[in-house]
């Protein structure tokens, strides 16, 4: 029969706020003489950090990709909760650059692909309109997407994009509680 060990004495998060841990049992805050004169919790991360948080994921409208880069290069090496919003707005916002680039192509190679067959100006202008208006409902749910990832941060949530590509590693894991 095995021991399971427990986390040593100290302040922890529990998804909510900073609570003390006294290696059996969870306190609002740390007894008395508990952890040597510690007896107020460190600065809390989210609290802290929801400001910025927030404004890398409104980002998305003003500043896409640099506002969220800057602030991961800065603050989010303070700050865990910082460096998981903004390398969470960082990489969506880079997925939406490239998904929109690869539209904007697509709709001019449309375009011009039409112009050459003889194809009567109906059929043209259906490959132009098309791929258009798909770039168009792309915008909308980029948008949507940023709202709702700005809503949760400032709610205190370690929230994620549910399409993203990970190129920037620094966010938590999906499957962890916090």
């Amino acid at each position: 029969m095995t021991d399971t060990a427990q986390p040593p004495a100290g302040w922890y998060h529990d998804g909510t706020t900073m609570r003390w841990w006294d290696g059996t049992a969870w306190w609002p805050v740390a007894p008395p003489g508990s952890f040597g004169s510690q007896t107020t919790p460190p600065a809390d991360p989210v609290r802290e950090g929801t400001t910025l948080a927030v404004l890398c994921h409104a980002g998305q409208f003003f500043a896409a990709v640099v506002l969220a880069l800057v602030v991961r290069l800065t603050e989010g090496k303070k700050n865990e909760y910082v460096r998981h919003h903004s390398t969470e707005a960082l990489n969506f916002q880079l997925t939406f650059l490239i998904v929109w680039i690869g539209g904007i192509f697509l709709t001019i190679g449309g375009m011009f692909a039409t112009v050459g067959t003889g194809d009567s100006d109906a059929d043209a202008g259906a490959w132009f309109l098309l791929p258009m208006l798909a770039l168009f409902a792309l915008f909308g749910v980029g948008m949507a997407f940023a709202i709702l990832g700005a809503v949760r941060a400032s709610q205190g949530r370690w929230w994620r994009y549910p399409v993203s590509i990970r190129f920037v590693r620094g966010a938590r894991p999906k499957h962890d509680g916090r």
